[in-house]
């Protein structure tokens, strides 16, 4: 699974990367990876969202691991 994700991973921008890297592996929240990256949280969240479709597509195998939370 792990050279699955990253292989995905390799699919996204490197700011989409950054988003899905800080929120999932690093567990900050919105806010925190908004300061982190310089970002709004609103562009934090949207490219959450986008960035999860984009992996879904990429690595559907790993569909039940990649969530978005509500």
């Amino acid at each position: 699974r792990r050279l699955l994700l990253l292989t995905a991973l390799a699919t996204l921008t490197p700011r989409q990367c950054a988003v899905i890297v800080l929120r999932y592996c690093e567990d900050l929240s919105e806010r925190d990876t908004a300061t982190v990256l310089g970002i709004a949280v609103g562009t934090v969240k949207s490219q959450t969202h986008l960035s999860l479709r984009r992996l879904r597509e990429a690595a559907p195998e790993l569909a039940d691991y990649l969530y978005e939370e509500s």
